[in-house]
């Protein structure tokens, strides 16, 4: 879930909800493999109604970034001046 508030209002309005498989299949991997990396990743569904984000980053072949992307989401055109994200984030890291 990602929520964006506007810093004037305080306002806050749900931009992104992952609680659904097709709101994470809209969104893509980009890794350093665009510049000749060997990081991967990958958003999952889970059927508990969240996105998993995994992979693997690694420092070969001059790399070392992971993440995704959703090219139809633009938060800050529906905003006029500054405005807050929110990201609620659950680790599971070992």
């Amino acid at each position: 879930m990602t929520v964006c508030s506007d810093k004037k209002t305080n306002e806050r309005l749900l931009c992104v909800d992952f609680s659904s498989a097709d709101a994470v299949e809209a969104w893509a991997p980009i890794d350093d493999r665009i510049m000749g990396g060997v990081s991967q990743s990958r958003l999952s569904f889970h059927a508990d109604g969240y996105a998993v984000f995994a992979g693997t980053v690694s420092m070969e072949n001059g790399g070392g970034f992971a993440s995704v992307r959703n090219p139809c989401l633009r938060l800050g055109d529906a905003q006029e001046g500054p405005f807050s994200l929110d990201i609620k984030v659950l680790s599971a890291a070992t």
